[in-house]
């Protein structure tokens, strides 16, 4: 969503601007009687809506599927779209027991009830978040998802942003729900079902446009977005367009080529055995803080390929980036990213991911807000993980125990 931050006409205080915004989000999410309705930039304008308004740190949205599950439709940042593909995945957590009940689920500090949800607690924790507000998008008896509102602080959010949160879900419902009676029963199915599926090819073409640009995925994303509106595109077809080359990278994000467009990655199985696989992800390249989301969706995609179950995959992928980002942050601390390697293996019982970099450690000045939660958070996540620098570089290994059922 592009905000609007000019000052609404006759000028005006800080409350009456914060009203206009408030006026302006309503009438945005309102506005779903058009043809090309595109549900998912709608949602991903819902949590924009709530960043913006609400004082929170992060939003999203799961919605209902059709085999009775919940899926992640929408997220306004990286770590929330991690802590909610976790909670569509594990089927547990404070959203997916408001989708289920109805009713909105509210946790103000995380920590102190983890017995109520413990996967999801934990996995909140790492990312960050200690609190989590879920609001039902609900019309009457009909229940097709919930709004997550994540904070970093235990005092959650106050109860008149909480009341304009349930407002903006109500009425993106009602919104959603029009379409059906706009054209035929059916619709809604089968625009939640093309919102569900879109989410995974927009978020392949967000990696893509930040791997080849430099871009932070959320400004790749926010491009991406501007193109699709200045050329009247739906979100997700425009998406595809650049997935499968059909639209070029280099038009909707205009800059000089860099060496992320010639950067290769390999991927090898090797047999070591007569019913043993040993399976090997080893990727060298330059990389920077908006190549990250491309080498993360690269690991992932390697998790999968060599069986992993989704908690481990989880663990693996969050602990692999968030050493692949302490790499970018400290190795080459002032410098446009630099030389990083990342190996994976699945072995027998064990899956090891290795994390070289070749800078120089730095404590960045001022230190961080985040500072030193990378290397506890992988800790928390794996077997072992051992950390050994020398004048030459820095190498992470990670290790995790499979279970053998």
């Amino acid at each position: 969503m592009h905000r609007d931050t000019r000052p609404p006409p006759g000028g005006g205080d800080g409350e009456r601007w914060r009203e206009h915004r408030i006026a302006r989000a309503f009438v945005s999410l309102a506005d779903t009687m058009v043809d090309e309705f595109d549900l998912a930039e709608f949602l991903h304008m819902l949590v924009d809506h709530c960043v913006d308004l609400l004082g929170v740190e992060a939003a999203g949205v799961l919605l209902a599927d059709q085999r009775g599950g919940v899926r992640t439709a929408a997220a306004s940042s990286e770590r929330a779209e991690l802590l909610e593909v976790f909670a569509a995945d594990t089927d547990g957590g404070p959203c997916v027991e408001c989708v289920r009940t109805g009713v909105p689920v509210v946790s103000t500090d995380l920590a102190a009830e983890a017995h109520r949800w413990p996967r999801y607690a934990a996995a909140a924790a790492l990312c960050g978040y200690r609190a989590v507000h879920a609001l039902p998008m609900r019309l009457r008896r009909e229940v097709i998802g919930a709004l997550s509102l994540l904070g970093t602080e235990t005092d959650g959010v106050d109860p008149t942003s909480i009341r304009l949160g349930q407002a903006l879900a109500d009425v993106a419902t009602i919104g959603i729900l029009q379409q059906r009676d706009i054209e035929r029963a059916d619709l809604v199915t089968e625009q939640l079902r093309t919102a569900l599926d879109s989410r995974v090819v927009i978020e392949q073409a967000k990696g893509m446009l930040a791997a080849h640009s430099d871009l932070t995925p959320e400004k790749a994303f926010t491009a991406l977005r501007a193109y699709a509106r200045t050329h009247h595109h739906r979100l997700s077809d425009l998406a595809r367009q650049v997935v499968d080359g059909t639209t070029r990278t280099s038009t909707i994000i205009t800059r000089p080529p860099t060496h992320h467009d010639r950067e290769r990655s390999r991927v090898s199985s090797e047999s070591t055995g007569a019913e043993r696989l040993t399976n090997a992800l080893h990727h060298r390249a330059h990389l920077s803080v908006g190549s990250l989301a491309y080498v993360r969706r690269l690991l992932t995609r390697w998790a999968t390929s060599v069986g992993l179950d989704s908690d481990t995959t989880h663990a693996v992928v969050l602990s692999g980036y968030e050493a692949l980002a302490n790499a970018v942050e400290h190795a080459y601390l002032g410098q446009d990213g630099g030389e990083v390697e990342l190996h994976a293996t699945r072995e027998g019982g064990e899956v090891t991911v290795v994390v070289v970099d070749h800078g120089r450690w730095q404590i960045p000045s001022p230190r961080p807000v985040r500072r030193g939660r990378g290397l506890v958070l992988i800790r928390g996540l794996s077997a072992r993980a051992d950390v050994s620098s020398t004048a030459h570089g820095t190498t992470v290994t990670m290790t995790w125990l499979l279970d053998p059922n």
